[in-house]
């Protein structure tokens, strides 16, 4: 019986023989590159049951194990032996992705990645100084933006109000936040990336009509923006503080003194 199933992206790679398990290099999307991750069939040891259990379980799998059955324009036809899911786990990082493994008429098979959607190379990996909400709404634009750099773009700009107001920049507004934090002295070149990111993220979000690729270009650009904007609000105090206060106390006491008399 010929099983028919539907990915929801082309394959990003095609290989000859079975679906293999053991440790391997494959393109992990946290990481941004091919590690080394260990691999396990699921589908092939797990009846519909099980998979359900393991459903409530883990989310992740649940998701992958839903995507199997949804229907999208692209389809495969396998006669030898039915479609499984490969869990990938990276050896790096320790995050899980899924592969949909699909028999071709080749005698090859078919791996779509079916969760989370591949992140290209290109795509930075998040400042890990951003706080936890923040990190949460970049990697879901990063995860989205093979599909739609314009909703990533909407989501950057997301990210942006969410870092201000963990910063506690008053203003009621994103716009009210950036006229705020430059009223606080921060450099010109970062207020500048503030409202580009601000200003394509908006554009994103309410304009029916804008160019594909220059939205792709721009919504992969605000990546960098957002790094760089958390580089200069967080990273750089902390790491000026840090070293800091590894000064002498007595030099730190000369210092406070010093200032006191300006």
């Amino acid at each position: 019986m010929a099983h028919t199933v539907s990915p929801i992206m082309p394959p990003y790679e095609l290989r000859r023989g079975l679906p293999d398990v053991e440790e391997k290099e494959i393109y992990c999307s946290y990481c941004r590159g091919p590690k080394w991750h260990t691999t396990r069939l699921l589908s092939s040891v797990m009846t519909p049951q099980e998979i359900f259990e393991e459903g409530k379980r883990n989310n992740d799998f649940y998701k992958a194990a839903q995507l199997m059955n949804n229907n999208h324009s692209h389809h495969l036809t396998s006669t030898n032996y039915p479609p499984c899911i490969r869990e990938n786990t990276c050896r790096i990082c320790g995050y899980k992705s899924f592969d949909l493994c699909i028999n071709t008429p080749e005698n090859a098979y078919a791996l779509y990645r079916i969760h989370p959607l591949l992140i290209p190379s290109s795509i930075p990996v998040h400042n890990p100084d951003i706080p936890k909400e923040c990190q949460a709404i970049y990697e879901e634009a990063a995860q989205i933006f093979s599909v739609s750099p314009r909703a990533s773009a909407v989501l950057l700009r997301l990210c942006l109000q969410n870092l201000l107001e963990t910063l506690d920049i008053s203003g009621t507004s994103i716009n009210e936040k950036i006229k705020n934090i430059v009223r606080d002295g921060v450099p010109e070149h970062i207020q500048q990336f503030m409202d580009t990111c601000r200003y394509y993220g908006n554009q994103a979000a309410h304009f029916l009509q804008i160019d594909p690729e220059e939205t792709r270009d721009t919504a992969e650009y605000l990546f960098t923006v957002i790094n760089t904007i958390a580089e200069t609000l967080i990273t750089t105090p902390a790491k000026a503080k840090a070293s800091y206060e590894k000064l002498p106390q007595s030099i730190r006491d000369k210092i406070r003194e010093r200032d006191l008399h300006k």
